[in-house]
């Protein structure tokens, strides 16, 4: 059978303080991106923007500037930003890794990052079934020197762990023997539309799950609920259920492990009734 379609994953990264590693956004098939693209320039120019400018989670001061100066809200934007995920032909994937009493985020991003990569291989049934995928990964964030050295080792280090070896606890194959995998790429999300589109979606993820467990961050819980609430209500349907695995599936595709899963499904369940 040829292979014909092909999946590809955009991934952004979030730190919740020192506790945890998140690493998510949103996968489609390859003939869809040119629909999804456009749409989101599209809602760029409705705001006074073009597409050079950086439309994220947390908006840098040009660009806040830029849509103040033209009349609008960030409320008004992320809203539109999430109607746009919730009607678009995409599916959420989202993992979340605790980073150890000494917040090395390193392993918890090499954790979240296998989460993924099992799914992956989980989204295809058949091996003749499989689509290909291509995985898309944002730079690693700003840092001193070295620090982006460590995380570029890691980064390598990861990916030939598992290209060569896979991981027999997560049951994911040695990457070079599954013929669906094609390759894993690294761009910035400053210069990529797409990886913008999923820093929204690790963006609201990380703030539900600073809400879980009470993360340092989420100081005016009210605010922030009522934020999560909203905006997770909008794309909450997007989350990509995995009916196979559910001993670290929290409901709607949310990747976490056993004992999370509870806080997760009850916030869920929470923001379905409100």
């Amino acid at each position: 059978m040829e292979l014909t379609n092909t999946n590809i994953y955009y991934l952004d990264e979030s730190f919740t303080s020192d506790r945890a590693t998140i690493v998510g956004g949103f996968y489609c098939q390859k003939d869809k991106i040119k629909t999804i693209l456009n749409n989101f320039l599209d809602l760029k120019k409705k705001y006074g923007l073009v597409e050079e400018d950086v439309v994220k989670w947390h908006l840098d001061t040009e660009t806040f500037e830029k849509l103040r100066k033209n009349g609008y809200s960030t409320d008004q934007l992320k809203m539109d930003v999430f109607r746009l995920i919730a009607g678009a032909d995409i599916k959420l994937i989202v993992a979340k890794s605790w980073c150890g009493e000494k917040g090395n985020h390193i392993n918890g991003w090499r954790e979240a990052l296998k989460w993924i990569l099992q799914r992956c291989v989980y989204n295809a049934p058949k091996q003749c079934e499989y689509p290909r995928v291509q995985i898309v990964l944002d730079w690693l964030p700003k840092a001193d020197v070295q620090t982006r050295q460590e995380r570029l080792k890691a980064y390598f280090e990861v990916y030939s762990e598992l290209f060569f070896h896979g991981d027999t606890d997560k049951h994911i194959d040695p990457l070079k023997e599954i013929d669906f995998f094609e390759s894993m790429l690294v761009t910035s999300t400053h210069s990529s539309n797409m990886m913008q589109i999923a820093d929204f979606v690790v963006g609201i993820s990380a703030e539900l799950f600073i809400w879980a467990f009470n993360d340092p961050k989420g100081k005016n819980t009210t605010e922030l609920q009522q934020r999560v609430s909203k905006y997770i209500k909008i794309i909450k349907s997007k989350y990509d259920m995995d009916k196979k695995n559910n001993k670290i599936i929290a409901g709607h595709g949310i990747i976490v492990g056993e004992k999370d899963k509870p806080k997760i499904e009850n916030i869920l369940d929470a923001i379905e009734k409100s």
